[in-house]
């Protein structure tokens, strides 16, 4: 039986390092668009209720492309095949990426302490107005109902 040794020809390391990177770019700039879309819902909401769980979105989301961006296949590959004077921005952009989460932990902890201190309190207020509005409107009821039934009542 005779093998044939297969070898790659010149280039082809090349070829398919660049192909590896292009993939890497692509699936960065697709995960940087749902992030945008994120952030954007993030920044036309106003209920702070509705704002945490959008927090939490965007902190998974972040979390795996942070961590796909720092894999050996992420940005270092990308940058340092393409641009390697650039790797020192790169590792700049690393900090951040645990500087954000930190920020974000930090700001979904406030909106949790807010919705479970302040938040809470005029929750329950308006709740607690409500009740009081629905009895007075009963009372109100109760005494058209008696007004109009002993006038009616009175006369005969």
């Amino acid at each position: 039986m005779t093998y044939i040794r297969s070898t790659p020809g010149p280039g082809t390391a090349a070829t398919a390092e660049r192909k590896t990177s292009e993939a890497a770019r692509r699936e960065i700039a697709q995960e940087h668009r749902q992030i945008r879309a994120l952030v954007h819902e993030l920044e036309t909401t106003s209920a702070l209720d509705a704002l945490l769980p959008l927090l939490a979105d965007l902190r998974g989301q972040l979390e795996s492309h942070f961590a796909r961006e720092e894999a050996p296949d992420g940005l270092h590959r990308v940058v340092d095949g393409s641009a390697p004077r650039l790797s020192t921005s790169v590792q700049l952009l690393f900090d951040e990426h645990r500087e954000m989460l930190a920020a974000l932990d930090g700001i979904a902890e406030r909106g949790r302490e807010c919705l479970a201190g302040p938040v809470a309190e005029v929750r329950r207020s308006v709740v607690e107005l409500c009740r009081q509005l629905h009895e007075h409107e009963a009372a109100e009821t109760e005494l058209l109902a008696g007004a109009l039934y002993e006038d009616i009542g009175g006369g005969d």
